[in-house]
């Protein structure tokens, strides 16, 4: 005989019409299925009911919990949690009588706070019911004990931005310039009734699936929190729009400061990211009231200009530069929007496994003669490639349809090629940030601005390269990635103005695979006296992100008279692995300040070959204890002696604890210096290094396989008199390297050679 509920279950379910009887009979097989020979407890019954879809699994966790009447909250029923705060929870339920649902939000504030939350509460209800909109939600009944205060808000369907935001990145500019016309309007009509929302931000934003807009929660942060204190229990997010003269004791939130949250809302759509990623809410604040926000084009290059500027007014630091919710409409009823239909259609997008990515959403249908065009201009592409005479022509018209693109819609990257300089343009960056290069160039130089990661990738079986001539590749992303690509400064081109640098990076992560710079040979009579071109020069996006600030290279040629990469105290964490390094100057130039932490180097089967200086380090503050930690395993460093040092400080003086060097098996000439201090080109005596820690060198004499050339099969270690405590011989390795780099230079173009003069 099979068990029912218990007496106590049963009254629950039936009371609460969370089943009906009907339902613990079709639940009956189910119980037994369970149960098999063990007694029917309750939670049994529990387990079935959720299988039939008569509880969710929120109902059941309170019902088999010691405090089942939880669920019920006044008369309300509580289905599901949505969320919880230091002061409460907010949850999904039912009204009797009402199947739409409600948003329940239940605070148990501070005593001392209870009387003026009740109060602002009630006056909130009351305007709410005055402005009753369908495209912003405000709470339509307050109840309260002693204890807690509860408010009930209407329930509206669809995701909000940052679910959207989280599955998605970045949002279509046409999609943007929407959502920004719809939420503009709804603050509008707002605050002509005299009240703020006082928490625009992306998970109060909802797309219904008419694609309508719906700001929920209007209203309810001004009541429980109305200042923004250090002590406030705002969840991170709110954080990101909060306007700098709400920071602060006596400061509540207007109609002005509604309009710098929106304008942080459209920034983060734009970008992908806020615009303080912090994860501390101080520093957010503190970025809100001292920091200028960047250029939303820096990180969304496509951005129309108006918008952009739109967006820069919104978020300015004085709240009377920043226009009103009717200006913005006024402003934005003309511009290219997508419309309702076309952001339904952006909403209905996410209904797949996978969301379709496109640039913009259009409400219009393509035409049958712009897909007759289309593919006449493809027959014509095809013919004008089949033809080698038509090369020229084709790359002609592709430079001018890219200048008209670059003067008309701000392209993602931005190429200036000379129409006589033979060079290629760099194609544009996928949607994810990829800049694949499928033919050997060379490539003309350009700046590649994306939210997230960039990658710039050579295609399997091409060795493309990209040839810098007056000014750098300019890269700015979270993260960038270059992997089997050459970058060379092209030192026989004519030019009045010089690069300082190949290539200048702006991310907080660098990646480096088959990666090749060449600097070229400079003049033997200026060597000392210019100022030397760096290869890569780096900083970081946010300093402040102490996970940020690591370099990995890997199988990665640094060539020529120059420094091989320059960082403005961004280095944290570096790997340098299966590496070579021949020419003048330094290979890795630091700068280290007041608040730069710990820099970490390995260095692992690395060559330097007739180079400068592994680390000239130049320090703008006192040094503290192992600032700098090296660790060196099966490297050969055949530095050029004796002017070079394995590492130079540019500073006054340098304390021996600061700099740690340690390891095993590495190869150095006999005379080699290990420190020295510089200042400029004036190059001091040796430093004594008695109390240094170097440890794991190994000093003799060594000879390479050849001279001194871009075959990497040059530089591995021939011979050496020094004897090993292993098989596999110092330095780099021919595992790893691709087919350009482990053979000789091409007949066209000269090795490079290093000899000194």
């Amino acid at each position: 005989m099979l068990e029912p509920p218990s007496p106590e279950l049963l009254k629950r379910l039936l009371d609460w019409q969370l089943c009906r009887p009907g339902d613990l009979r079709r639940a009956r097989y189910i119980v037994r299925r369970l149960a098999h020979d063990l007694p029917a407890f309750d939670s049994v019954w529990i387990d079935a009911l959720v299988q039939l879809g008569c509880l969710t699994p929120y109902q059941a966790r309170i019902l088999e919990s010691s405090t089942p009447a939880a669920l019920k909250c006044g008369e309300a029923l509580i289905l599901d949690e949505l969320g919880r705060s230091a002061w409460g929870h907010t949850w999904f339920g039912r009204l009797p009588g009402d199947s739409a649902g409600v948003v329940i939000k239940q605070i148990t504030p501070p005593r001392e706070r209870h009387s003026g939350i009740v109060e602002r509460g009630r006056v909130l209800v009351a305007e709410a019911a005055r402005l009753e909109s369908r495209q912003i939600v405000a709470p339509f009944r307050m109840t309260h004990d002693a204890v807690t205060c509860t408010f009930f808000s209407r329930f509206t369907p669809g995701l909000s931005l940052q679910e959207l935001l989280v599955r998605r990145g970045r949002f279509p500019n046409a999609v943007v310039t929407e959502l920004a016309y719809q939420l503009a309007g709804t603050l509008a009509e707002w605050h002509r009734g005299g009240q703020v929302h006082g928490d625009v931000r992306l998970s109060h934003v909802r797309i219904d699936p008419q694609g309508q807009t719906c700001l929920v929660e209007a209203g309810l942060r001004p009541v429980i929190e109305p200042e923004v204190t250090l002590h406030a229990t705002l969840a991170l997010e709110a954080y990101d729009g909060i306007a700098p003269e709400l920071i602060g004791i006596g400061h509540q939130p207007t109609p002005s400061s509604d309009l710098y949250a929106l304008g942080c809302l459209l920034w983060q759509l734009l970008a992908g990211r806020p615009p303080y990623p912090v994860a501390d809410p101080l520093a957010k604040l503190a970025a809100h009231q001292t920091r200028p926000m960047d250029d939303i084009c820096e990180w969304a290059p496509d951005t129309p200009t108006e918008l952009a500027m739109l967006i820069g007014e919104l978020t300015a630091h004085r709240p009377e530069q920043r226009p009103t919710a009717q200006i913005v409409v006024e402003r934005l009823q003309h511009q290219p929007r997508c419309g309702r239909r076309g952001l339904h259609h952006f909403r209905q997008s996410f209904d797949a496994a996978v969301p379709h990515l496109r640039p913009t959403v259009t409400a219009a249908w393509t035409s049958w003669p712009a897909v007759l065009t289309g593919a006449a201009a493809i027959a014509l592409v095809a013919a004008l490639v089949v033809h080698p005479a038509s090369r020229h022509e084709l790359l002609s018209l592709g430079q001018t349809w890219w200048e008209s693109r670059r003067d008309s819609a701000s392209p993602t990257v931005a190429v200036q090629v000379d129409s006589t300089s033979g060079l290629l343009p760099l194609p544009p960056l996928s949607p994810d940030g990829t800049l694949l290069l499928t033919e050997a160039g060379p490539y003309a130089v350009g700046t590649l601005q994306h939210a997230g990661p960039v990658r710039v990738l050579a295609a399997p079986g091409v060795c493309p390269e990209i040839r810098v001539r007056t000014v750098p590749l300019r890269i700015s992303a979270e993260t960038l990635q270059i992997e089997g690509v050459r970058i060379k400064y092209d030192r026989l081109w004519k030019a009045t103005e010089t690069p300082r640098a190949l290539v200048m990076v702006q991310a907080q992560h660098i990646t480096l695979d088959r990666y090749e710079q060449d600097l070229g040979t400079a003049d033997p009579a200026t060597r000392s006296e210019t100022i030397p071109i760096v290869g890569m020069a780096w900083r970081l996006v946010e300093p402040a992100d102490p996970a940020a600030g690591t370099l990995k290279i890997q199988n990665s040629l640094f060539f020529g008279d120059g420094v091989g990469l320059f960082a403005n105290q961004t280095c944290r964490q570096v790997s340098v692995e299966n590496s070579l390094r021949m020419g003048q100057q330094a290979w890795f130039e630091l700068v280290r300040g007041d608040w730069t932490p710990q820099m970490s180097w390995t260095l692992q089967h690395v060559t330097c070959r007739e180079s400068g200086p592994v680390f000239r380090v130049r320090s703008v503050s006192d040094w503290a204890p192992r600032s700098m930690l090296v660790q060196c395993n099966q490297a050969v460093l055949g530095l050029e002696t004796p002017t070079a040092a394995l590492a130079e400080f540019d500073a006054d003086d340098v304390p021996a604890e600061a700099f740690v060097w340690q390891g095993e098996a590495t190869l150095i000439p006999v005379e080699t210096v290990l420190a020295r201090l510089v200042a400029g080109n004036v190059v001091m005596p040796p430093l004594a290094t008695e109390d240094w820690v170097f440890e794991g060198l190994m000093a003799g004499r060594f000879r390479f396989a050849g001279p001194p050339t871009f075959a990497v099969n040059d530089s591995l270690l021939a011979e050496t008199e020094i004897p090993r405590s292993s098989p596999e011989l110092p330095g780099i390795q021919l595992q790893g390297w691709g087919a350009c780099h482990s053979s000789v230079a091409a007949p066209d173009e000269p090795s490079l050679s290093l000899e000194l003069p």
